[in-house]
């Protein structure tokens, strides 16, 4: 079922190749296609900043940044109110037992350092 065709003679196909013939060049303004990439340049430009600029996207990142230091702060304070500040001296011993830092060395004998604190 091909669609109805007209057939096109040879003598057609000239008189439509002739018309060609006569046609001129399309004609643009001055400066057309620099005027036409300079807007496309603007819209490429202002893509990436049209959500951030806007009022509620602003309003939105503030509000949280605002949110996370304000949980960041009270988390701060929470841990350090569970923090003993009276015996600053039990942070001291707790980090020396960590890393091992009790004074004695691989170098040094026990029973040695024991005689020269006794009186002779």
């Amino acid at each position: 079922m091909k669609a109805d065709r007209k057939k096109i003679t040879p003598e057609e196909t000239e008189r439509i190749l002739d018309s060609i013939d006569g046609m001129q060049r399309a004609e643009m303004p001055a400066f057309f296609y620099t005027r036409l990439l300079a807007k496309l340049g603007d819209e490429r430009g202002n893509t990436r900043w049209q959500l951030a600029v806007k009022p509620a996207f602003s309003i939105a990142v503030l509000s949280m940044l605002l949110i996370l230091n304000i949980a960041a702060i009270n988390m701060y304070y929470k841990n350090e109110r569970g923090k003993s500040t009276d015996h600053p001296q039990d942070s001291l011993q707790g980090f020396a037992e960590e890393y091992s830092l009790n004074g004695s060395s691989y170098y040094t004998d026990k029973n040695d350092d024991h005689e020269l604190l006794q009186p002779k």
